[in-house]
Order: structure tokens, then C-alpha cells, then sequence
């Protein structure tokens, strides 16, 4: 008969809507005994398949992420009836709460250690990206998708762990739940790109990473992310001219603006690479001098760790307690795709974002073609013919997803969605209001504490026609009420257009021909189109004019949509 495990658990870490973090002591069968962090989920998820699943997700992908500057999670196990994740416990606290100090006791972050804990966690990024896990195979290339100070940890011996894998994004085969192309993550920490709802890549952890060394200089908040360019480059050049780097030499203090401005590139092209930024970061810290992370860990950390006290729940029914683990019901199954979405939060005290959100399991509109004149060829848009094949191929499975984190509601920067754009952020909005959500300046405080389904249906995209070029028969019909209508032409060859506006609306094109779309709102939307030539994308708005078609020709050159003939 296999011995299983006892836990002791000593006292409560950390606590949100979906679990508990606890500190514990775990003792094998033959009484070998070490400290651990559990991280247990509340009873009433122990019926939600998708939740568990996605628990168990992010322990096996922090399984293989084997690195000193990663949280480490030894086993997944179940404890009452519960999924429980083994951890390691980590006697730290995270840069949030450190850097709230330091502006408390009229303190800087010194800069060397700054740019320590900024290598040590850009070289965790590169090695979840690029390195293959010792177990053999292909590297994960994991995107983490919600960098910030929350999420990292200075432990008191001076060691730098990345938090909260569980909004990650990565090629991981043993995935249980299957989630669709949703992104997470926290609004003031996102890259302009992915606040306009574009795809992943690993440069969008680079800004995140330029936002929190930012903070760390700073002792302040970034503020909002600007997604117009030239107003981000105005906002982005004040915030780093603002910087006090008098303690510096100006060579270095140079230095420091130069690669603040690298990492927080608009365009993602211009950004270093992680590796780059490692030493980047590496070289500043030498030439700084001013208070390495080892002292900084001594002086700083370990006096903010041991005043921090997590309340504790005294009607908590394990802290105090003994319990066996339970190993049957809790294997999962095995599947070969990508990893997507998932759980987060910590251990020591670490906050994610995650939120549960419901969105609709079947779009009203999925595999309709929109009805056009005739003679005209139908572009089916994008994220639909996307849904279409998604139902066609794993019908079982829901065709959009929730998004969970066991650690929930101790976020100090609720997600903001992405990578649907801003009709799926509609949809997602919608139901915030049914879950009970308070927008505030910008951020999402939960106020609910129920984890039903809501179904919330989501607009359809404005009918989408591709119009042969030259052609003498453009679309000059009517509009509905209050709606307005443009003709778009690309001369030269574009390769992928992204159309979207402030509110509800983002479409996709591949350039070709004429592009018509109506019943439009009125207001200013925004473009960003790839050139078959390459080179950074052009970016520009045309506006739409209620009670009017107006034709707009693109100017590459001077990145502008030029206005021609409106009826």
C-alpha cells in the first residue's frame, strides 16, 4: 500500500476567492519532514472541472520550469476532497510591497539592486521561453503575460522569484483544459499592442518588465499606458526624463533612459530581447555600486518580511490541523496541445490576477455569412471563421473560457482583457456587471463572491465586404440610423490590417481590394497594417461620419488614411 503524505498546517499565507495558501509541515512515511507551501482551492470548485483542471495546468508547468529565479512547485496532490499544489515556501515578500516601504520610510530602491532583481527576473523569462526542460523535448516557450511587482519576490537571503505562471502562455502537452485565444493580465503593466488586442509574443513581458524597473526607480506608478503613438512617445520620453538618477554618474544615468526607452519601445520590434536585457541590467548593476541585493536583502527585506503579517481566520478549518493526503481522483488526463490559460498566485505572500469571467459558450452569429449585394465577394471576419473551426473540431470543449486564480482576490491589479479586442472586452464588461465589479479609475475591483455561469451574448461584427479593385460598383447603400460606412484601399501591398475603435468594435483584413464596412458608429477608428515590404507596421486612424460612406486610400508614407469621395 503506497504511504502517503501528512501536512501539518501551521498558519495562512495567503487567502482569495478561488483558495488558500498555507504554510505547512509536510512528513513522509518514514517521518522525513520539510516546510512547504500549499495552496489549496475552496471546497465549493471541487465540482468545477475547468477550475481544477486549470490548477493542476500551472503546477505541471511550473514542474518543468526548473530555474532558481521561478517559483518551484513539487507535486500536486489533493487534500479534503480539495486539488492542493506542493510548493516551495518562500521567505520573502514581493517588489510591491517593498517598494510601498521604501516610499513610506522616505527611502530609494538602490539602484544596483534595482537592476539585480530586473536581470535575475528577465533571466527567468528567457529560460521559461528558451530552455528545454530537463525532462527532455522542446522548450515551453513560455509567454508569463503579467509582469509587475506583485509577482515578483525578494526573498531574504537576496534570491528573485517570478510569481503567478497562471495566466502564462506555452507549448505544454500534458494541458488539461482547453481555452481559446483570450489574453490576461494587468491593464497598467500591458504593452500597447496587447491593450489593442493583438497576440503574444515575449516583447510584451519585456514592457511589462520596462514598466515595473520603471517603479522600482521611481517608487511610483507608471500610470496609464498610452496606445496612440505619438502620445505615447510625448508620455513615454516626460516619464523617464522625470527620473531622478542624480545619485548616478550621467554616463550611466544616459544609460539608464537609453534602455528604459529600448524596453518601452511602442513598436515591439525595437525592444531587446530578454537575454539582452539580462545584461543590459548585469552591466548597470557594476557600474552603479551603490548597495548590492544581498545587503538590500539584509537591511530591506527581511525587516519588511517579518512585519508582515498575514491576518488569519481563526474558524480556518486546516490551520492547526493534521491531514492525510488523498491521491485518487486527482490524475487528470493527458492531451497534446498548447497551454494557454490558467490559474494564478504565489507563494509567500505573491497576488495574481486572475478573475473568474464568463463568456458565451456559442457566438450568435458563428459560421453566418453577413448578407451582402450582390455580385460582391463575402470576407468571413476573422474571429468568427476562427470560432467556426474551433466548434467544428472539439465540440465537447466550450469554445471561450474563464479565467481563475485560487489566490483571486488579493490582486492588487485585476486583469484587463485582451487578444479578442474590444468586442470580446464588451462581452467581458457585460458580465462584470452581473458578477458584481466595480470600475474604478481604470481598475476592476470584485465585489461578487459567486462563481456561476453567465451566458453573455456578443455583438456581431459589422457586415465586412471585399470589393474587387478598381471597382466601378462600390457599396454606396444606405446606412442604418445613426451609422456610417467607409471604403478602404491599401495601393501598396499590405499583408494584414487591424481595425478597431475605443469601444466595441475590431476587424481584421489581408488588404486586398477595396475593404467596405457598414452601419458603423461614429468616431475615430484606429489602424495598424503590416506591409508586404516589412519594416514597422503604419499605424493610423481614419474617422466615420454618421449618415455618410466615405472612400479613405492609404498613405504609407506619411502613415495617414487619406479622405476621398463621401456620399
Amino acid at each position: 500500500m503506497e504511504s502517503r503524505r501528512r501536512f501539518r498546517f501551521l498558519s495562512e499565507i495567503a487567502a482569495g476567492g478561488f483558495g488558500k495558501v498555507y504554510l505547512a509541515e509536510m512528513k513522509s512515511g518514514d517521518n522525513f519532514s520539510s516546510i512547504v507551501a500549499v495552496k489549496v482551492l475552496h471546497g465549493k470548485w471541487v465540482g468545477n472541472d475547468e477550475i481544477v483542471m486549470r490548477s493542476r495546468d500551472e503546477a505541471r508547468l511550473l514542474g518543468k520550469l526548473r530555474h532558481r529565479n521561478i517559483v518551484r512547485v513539487e507535486d500536486l496532490t489533493a487534500i479534503m476532497g480539495q486539488c492542493a499544489i506542493v510548493m516551495e515556501y518562500l521567505q520573502g515578500v514581493d517588489l510591491k510591497a517593498i517598494t510601498q516601504y521604501l516610499k513610506e520610510a522616505g527611502k530609494v530602491f538602490p539602484r544596483q539592486s534595482a537592476f539585480e532583481v530586473i536581470a535575475q527576473m528577465a533571466t527567468a523569462l528567457d529560460a521559461a521561453f528558451n530552455t528545454v526542460p530537463l525532462q527532455g523535448g522542446t522548450p515551453l516557450q513560455v509567454i508569463h503575460r503579467d509582469i509587475k511587482p506583485s509577482n515578483a519576490m525578494v526573498t531574504v537571503e537576496g534570491d528573485v522569484k517570478v510569481l503567478d505562471f497562471g495566466t502564462a502562455r506555452a507549448s505544454f502537452e500534458e494541458r488539461e483544459a482547453k481555452t481559446q485565444a483570450l489574453a490576461f493580465g494587468s491593464a497598467a503593466y500591458m504593452s500597447p499592442e496587447r491593450l489593442m488586442g493583438e497576440d503574444d509574443t515575449t516583447s510584451a513581458d519585456i514592457f511589462s518588465l520596462g514598466v515595473t524597473l520603471y517603479e522600482l526607480l521611481t517608487l511610483d506608478s507608471f500610470g496609464k499606458i498610452q496606445i496612440r503613438p505619438e502620445k505615447f512617445e510625448t508620455t513615454l520620453q516626460e516619464r523617464i526624463a522625470g527620473i531622478d538618477l542624480s545619485q548616478m554618474s550621467p554616463e550611466c544615468g544616459d544609460q539608464v533612459r537609453e534602455t528604459l526607452s529600448l524596453m518601452l519601445a511602442y513598436e515591439q520590434g525595437q525592444r531587446p530581447t530578454a537575454a539582452q536585457v539580462t545584461d543590459l541590467m548585469e552591466d548597470l548593476a557594476e557600474k552603479t555600486r551603490d548597495g548590492g541585493l544581498k545587503r538590500f536583502a539584509r537591511d530591506v527585506v527581511k525587516v519588511v518580511y517579518e512585519a508582515h503579517r498575514p491576518p488569519q481566520d481563526p474558524e480556518d478549518p486546516l490551520v492547526g490541523t493534521t491531514i492525510v493526503e488523498e491521491r485518487s481522483g486527482f490524475t487528470g488526463t493527458e492531451t497534446d496541445a498548447t497551454w494557454d490559460e490558467g490559474s494564478g498566485g504565489g507563494t509567500g505572500g505573491g497576488t495574481s490576477g486572475g478573475r473568474p469571467i464568463d463568456l458565451p459558450k456559442s457566438r450568435p452569429d458563428a459560421g453566418i455569412a453577413p448578407r451582402v449585394p450582390q455580385g460582391l465577394s463575402t470576407v468571413a471576419p476573422a474571429a468568427t471563421a476562427a470560432r467556426s473551426r474551433e466548434g467544428a473540431e472539439s465540440s465537447p470543449v466550450p469554445s471561450a473560457s474563464r479565467t481563475f486564480d485560487p489566490i483571486g482576490d488579493t490582486a492588487d491589479e485585476p486583469p484587463a482583457k485582451s487578444g479578442g479586442g474590444a468586442l470580446k472586452i464588451l462581452a467581458v464588461l457585460a458580465v462584470l456587471g452581473v458578477l458584481g465589479v466595480l470600475v474604478i479609475g481604470g481598475g476592476l475591483f470584485f465585489l461578487g463572491r459567486g462563481g456561476g455561469t453567465t451566458d453573455v451574448p456578443v455583438a456581431s461584427d459589422p457586415p465586412k465586404e471585399n470589393l474587387p479593385t478598381g471597382s466601378p460598383d462600390a457599396d454606396w447603400a444606405t446606412n442604418g440610423d445613426g451609422k456610417g460606412g467607409v471604403l478602404l484601399s491599401i495601393p501598396e501591398k499590405a499583408v494584414e490590417v487591424n481595425i478597431n475603435n475605443s469601444t466595441d468594435f475590431k476587424s481584421d483584413w489581408d488588404g486586398v481590394g477595396f475593404l467596405r464596412l457598414k452601419d458603423l458608429a461614429g468616431g475615430t477608428y484606429r489602424t495598424r497594417v503590416k506591409m508586404a515590404a516589412g519594416g514597422p507596421a503604419v499605424r493610423a486612424d481614419f474617422s466615420v461620419t454618421p449618415g455618410k460612406t466615405c472612400m479613405f486610400k492609404l498613405d504609407a508614407g506619411a502613415q495617414k488614411w487619406q479622405q476621398g469621395e463621401c456620399r
